[in-house]
C-alpha cells in the first residue's frame, strides 16, 4: 500500500504511517544507524504493518521536538528545510540561520544534531522579523575625520 502525500484534496492524517524513505527525503538526513538508535532509545517506536516497518506521526513529531498543535499538523507534515536552504531563502549565511535557531528566533526542529525547519515557520519569521531587521547591508561605515593638530590641542 502506497503512502499518499497530504494535498488540498486529501487532508493530512495523523493516522498515516510513514516509511523511513519519506523520513529520510523529510529531514534530508538519517541512515539505518540513526533509526536503530532512536529505535533503541526509545525515541522512534517502529510499527509492524503489512509486513513492513512503518513509523507514527506522533513519534516522528516527538522526535523532533514536540507536538504540533492540531491547526498546523498538515504545515508540520511537509519535508522540512536545512540550513543551507533557509539561508538561501534569506541571502545570507548559514552562520546566521544557525545562531537564529539556537537563540530561538527562528523556531526549528532538531532530527539528531542536525536543525530543520519547518516551511510554515520559516515564512512566518520571514515575515515578522527578518524583515523588520536593520539593513546595514552594503552601507559605507562613517569614518571619522582626522583632527588637525589644532582641534586637538582645543583650540
Amino acid at each position: 500500500k502506497r503512502m499518499a502525500r497530504p494535498t488540498a484534496e486529501q487532508p493530512f492524517d495523523a493516522q498515516q504511517l510513514l516509511t523511513r524513505e519519506r523520513l529520510i527525503r523529510r529531514w534530508q538526513h538519517g541512515s539505518d544507524s540513526f533509526f536503530w538508535r532512536a529505535e533503541t532509545d526509545g525515541l522512534l517506536i517502529p510499527v509492524i504493518y503489512d509486513g513492513l516497518l512503518r513509523y507514527r506521526w506522533e513519534d516522528v513529531f516527538q522526535l523532533e521536538g514536540g507536538l504540533p498543535d492540531a491547526d498546523q499538523l498538515a504545515a508540520y507534515a511537509e519535508n522540512l528545510l536545512t540550513e543551507t536552504e533557509v539561508a538561501a531563502l534569506f541571502h545570507c549565511s548559514t552562520d546566521v540561520v544557525f545562531r537564529a535557531a539556537k537563540t530561538g528566533s527562528l523556531p526549528c526542529r532538531r532530527v539528531g544534531r542536525a536543525y530543520r525547519f519547518v516551511p510554515l515557520e520559516v515564512e512566518n519569521w520571514n515575515r515578522t522579523r527578518w524583515t523588520r531587521r536593520k539593513r546595514n547591508v552594503n552601507v559605507k561605515p562613517k569614518k571619522n575625520s582626522p583632527k588637525t593638530a589644532d582641534e586637538s590641542n582645543g583650540g
